[in-house]
């Protein structure tokens, strides 16, 4: 936080609930010495889940070729949350997610948080003993704030 706004880290990481935000904005009024019981925070941030179909996940355990790792991308990305006027602002980043592991036991593909305000562009990679084996990038996702966006994918294995 810098001078009222939460900006967008440009190197990040998936799978981890690090990024998620919630703020609000409330006035705080004290009267005969009680406070109010609650201030309404709001999640600024929106969850992009990249999963995988049963039959693709079953066929590629099959025949060996489950990924170990991944690494998203997205594109398009407001580069900060002003806290005051509770907006996006400035300009659109890149966000490098780096390459998170996967546990091979569920569908999820990756996930990442980011501030939102129109539409994205993901991409992911999948990696098995470090070396990419495929990739997608699907453009003009639309996300929203406490939202969570599914993508799904459906030919990872060949």
């Amino acid at each position: 936080i810098n001078e009222g706004r939460v900006y967008m880290p440009v190197q990040a990481k998936a799978n981890t609930d690090a990024y998620d935000l919630f703020c609000g904005l409330d006035t705080v009024i004290e009267y005969d010495g009680k406070k109010p019981d609650k201030v309404m925070l709001r999640r600024v941030v929106a969850q992009v889940n990249v999963l995988a179909e049963q039959s693709d996940w079953d066929a590629a355990s099959a025949a060996g070729q489950l990924p170990d790792a991944s690494q998203i991308t997205i594109t398009g990305v407001p580069a900060a949350y002003d806290l005051i006027s509770q907006q996006t602002v400035d300009s659109k980043v890149n966000v490098n997610y780096g390459k998170s592991p996967l546990t091979g036991t569920d569908l999820q593909l990756g996930t990442a948080y980011c501030l939102a305000d129109e539409s994205i562009s993901v991409a992911i990679g999948l990696y098995k003993n470090d070396s990419k084996t495929k990739e997608i990038t699907v453009a003009e996702v639309d996300v929203e704030a406490n939202r969570k966006t599914n993508i799904l994918w459906s030919t990872f294995v060949e």
